[in-house]
């Protein structure tokens, strides 16, 4: 019944649970299923035979019956008929008849000289249709005595069937039998005293009761057994129904009072739950409908100022002094490049510079979130030689901001879930590969790539010196 679920309580609630939903009642017990479990489960069980019913006591026909209820008595036609017939002392007589013989001419009956015709007398009373009544009804009483062995007899055998015990109700068959038996005493007492006094009239009734009461729980016992034959021979299907309604009877019964308590905190906690995830649902919904007019209006702006601080952010992260961004006078919307006294930079810009401004332009756009609700979240980041005319400075703060996307990969911060770097420069690849003490490991490859992380289902955003790819200008370059 517990495989699968001994070694882990996870999978024992669950199994619980499914269960009680499944079974709010039970009519049955362990021992309801006892008889079920020795066909299903047991693996040395056979199949049983069904008991024979109990035999009636049929009396129609039999020889003697109708003498029950007919004084059986002499001739009529002797001279001692009319006085036994007088006395009623018919089955006296008859015992006396014994004794005759041994008294010697004394009559047993007065103790007096017998008459030499008593003898003859009393044979002529009892003559030979008297004689033949009597073996009748003794032939009656053997008849019932016959049946009643029988009837012992088949108490014993039927209850000593192996396997038997199992499928019968004992304590009502016990009951069922003692009654029987009582019946049967009471039958063989009164054909004994009709033959004991056979001028006598008696009234029997058959047993026919007492021995439907015992064939009724016979039959009962049959068809148990024949169940459990059936489920012997479909043991593997009926092996699954059992464990289940064994599960039934667990939950309902044995953990009655524990799931009982459970069913009843758990209304109110659904409640709860639905009602959380009500609230979750329309916090979503208000959300998302918040964020599609967050994006509306992103579209509207078209300030450089978020851009400007941004880019001044990594500037001033990596260590770089040599310009800093600010809002253009001249140019609305606009933003110009100035040195650190405050002169415009843009006429005195190096190659490298320029380079490396459009290059930063490009690590903010990876930054934030997206800004059409059509683009996707999850970005692949490609870097085509970067650096090949950059200053010494440049170079440094190029490397450090690639090594800052490697390591926000490695750690899922972002949206950059790989990173490309192309290069041709050696002290390049070294630098945008070094790893200082106490960061996270990532994967590098040796050569014209390095790479980390997956990019399934993500937008590519390149950056070449040459060829520089915007999902749209966050701002303009001011020239004074």
């Amino acid at each position: 019944m517990f495989r699968g679920v001994n070694n882990s309580r996870e999978n024992l609630l669950t199994r619980l649970l499914e269960v009680a939903a499944a079974n709010t009642r039970t009519a049955e017990d362990f021992d309801m299923l006892k008889a079920e479990a020795a066909a299903v489960l047991a693996d040395g069980a056979v199949q049983l035979a069904e008991i024979q019913l109990g035999r009636h006591l049929r009396l129609e026909g039999a020889p003697g019956l109708d003498l029950l209820a007919t004084p059986v008595v002499g001739s009529g036609d002797v001279r001692l008929a009319p006085l036994i017939q007088q006395l009623q002392n018919a089955d006296w007589v008859q015992h006396g008849r014994q004794y005759l013989d041994q008294t010697h001419a004394v009559c047993p009956f007065c103790q007096q000289k017998a008459p030499a015709d008593l003898a003859e007398q009393l044979n002529a009373y009892f003559d030979t249709r008297y004689t033949k009544q009597i073996e009748q009804l003794k032939a009656l009483q053997q008849y019932v005595s016959a049946w009643a062995d029988d009837w012992h007899a088949y108490f014993e055998d039927a209850l000593s069937q192996p396997g038997v015990v199992d499928h019968i109700e004992i304590e009502r068959l016990e009951a069922a039998r003692l009654k029987l038996e009582q019946a049967i005493e009471q039958l063989t007492v009164t054909i004994a005293s009709k033959l004991s006094g056979p001028s006598t009239i008696v009234n029997v009734e058959p047993p026919t009761t007492e021995v439907a009461s015992v064939n009724v729980i016979v039959a009962e016992a049959n068809a148990s057994i024949k169940t459990f034959n059936l489920r012997l021979q479909n043991r593997e299907t009926a092996k699954e129904a059992l464990l289940d309604r064994c599960w039934a009877v667990f939950v309902r019964h044995t953990l009655a009072t524990e799931v009982g308590r459970f069913e009843g905190a758990m209304p109110a906690l659904i409640k709860g739950r639905d009602g959380l995830e009500s609230s979750i649902t329309t916090s979503t919904t208000d959300l998302r409908t918040k964020e599609v007019r967050l994006r509306e209006l992103q579209t509207r702006i078209t300030s450089s100022k978020p851009i400007i601080d941004t880019i001044n952010r990594l500037l001033d992260s990596v260590g770089f002094h040599s310009f800093r961004l600010k809002e253009s006078t001249t140019v609305q919307d606009g933003y110009s490049l100035v040195r650190e006294n405050g002169d415009t930079a843009a006429d005195t810009l190096s190659e490298g510079e320029r380079t490396f401004i459009t290059f930063l332009y490009f690590a903010q756009s990876l930054q934030g979130t997206p800004q059409d609700s059509d683009e996707l979240n999850d970005l692949v980041a490609v870097v085509d030689d970067p650096i090949s005319s950059l200053d010494s400075d440049v170079l440094y703060a190029v490397s450090t901001l690639v090594r800052r996307v490697v390591a926000d990969i490695a750690s899922g911060k972002g949206r950059v879930r790989q990173l490309v770097l192309l290069t041709h420069n050696a002290y390049f690849h070294k630098e945008a590969t070094y790893k200082a003490q106490g960061d996270k490991v990532t994967r590098t490859e040796s050569g014209n790539t390095a790479s980390s992380g997956s990019g399934a289902g993500s937008r590519v955003r390149s950056f070449s010196p040459e060829i520089t790819r915007f999902r749209r200008p966050a701002a303009r370059f001011g020239t004074r």
